[in-house]
């Protein structure tokens, strides 16, 4: 089995608490890749809540470098900065990483900064988290992208990096999108799920998933179960029914999966760690879905977004 995972948070568990990336206790490490042919994990540079945003751009750098060294201590796994990187990797069996950022509010009104985050060769931009920000309203607010958030967020579009309305309010949702459209680039949720299932407001509406579908984008599926059901517990069967609605929403060629390891508090029951999602494409089958639709899910239609929006 083959895996292409749009998002998890394993670099920050890493940085604090100075673990190994070849084995931890997290949800995300060597060992638990085992059972994949092919391991492409977006892994996102996350600065905590309690960080100022001068604070938080030197701590995410800081973050960037810990985790570069550790990928490079590790036997067969790479950083992917480049498609080139990635497709060869993936092709021989490499567990290969590619950063991106969460949460662009460590750009502190300063432009500048842009170039420096440039420099650490992101795939992803995920602009907003929690609350308002200099950058705009994120999901539990009403607000949009600020001015400045416009104006930095267009720049990053001119360096490659996609962007992310994973945390979006919908609002600066449709900023998000009004802006990549103006530069011919598609959007993407990382790591979300669908509001018709399940009410949070950080889940995505059916029109906001047509829409990342009619641009051309991905979503990737957010295991957290507190975003697959209204009581705040899930099973793998729950995570079904997302991908099902999402499919027959936005068709076939926009699902992904985005798990959010390392990032969210709770698992699906059956789900303990990466180790465990190919449990996910056993209830699939058993459930009837095709093997080329799990195959879409869990790394072909990752795989093809990226061969097609990255060089």
């Amino acid at each position: 089995m083959k895996l292409i995972d749009l998002h998890c948070d394993t670099p920050g568990e890493l940085f604090k608490s100075k673990g190994s990336l070849l084995c931890n206790q997290h949800h995300v490490d060597m060992r638990k890749t085992a059972s994949f042919s092919s391991y492409c994990q977006m892994a996102a540079l996350f600065c905590p809540a309690h960080l100022d945003d001068d604070s938080g751009f030197v701590y995410v750098k800081e973050m960037a470098c810990h985790f570069r060294q550790e990928v490079e201590r590790t036997e067969n796994a790479v950083i992917a900065t480049d498609l080139k990187s990635l497709a060869k990797g993936f092709e021989k069996g490499e567990r290969v990483f590619c950063l991106t950022l969460e949460d662009a509010r460590i750009l502190g009104g300063d432009l500048s900064r842009i170039e420096a985050l440039a420099a650490l060769h992101l795939w992803f931009m995920t602009p907003l988290w929690r609350g308002e920000s200099v950058i705009g309203g994120a999901h539990d607010t009403d607000t949009g992208l600020s001015e400045f958030g416009k104006e930095a967020l267009a720049r990053v579009l001119e360096n490659g990096t996609v962007l992310d309305v994973s945390h979006a309010s919908v609002r600066s949702f449709y900023d998000i999108a009004a802006l990549s459209r103006a530069a011919e680039r598609p959007i993407v949720a990382t790591h979300s799920a669908a509001r018709a299932l399940c009410a949070h407001r950080r889940n995505l509406d059916n029109e906001q998933i047509r829409m990342i579908a009619d641009m051309g984008g991905i979503i990737g599926i957010n295991i957290y179960p507190v975003f697959l059901h209204d009581s705040g517990s899930a099973d793998i069967q729950a995570l079904i029914a997302h991908i099902r609605h999402i499919i027959n929403v936005g068709g076939e060629n926009v699902i992904a999966l985005g798990t959010d390891f390392d990032g969210i508090a709770s698992l699906p029951c059956g789900i303990s760690s990466l180790a465990d999602i190919s449990l996910l494409a056993t209830y699939m089958q058993r459930s009837g879905y095709p093997a080329s639709l799990i195959d879409r899910l869990f790394y072909q239609n990752g795989l093809a977004f990226l061969k097609t929006h990255f060089r």
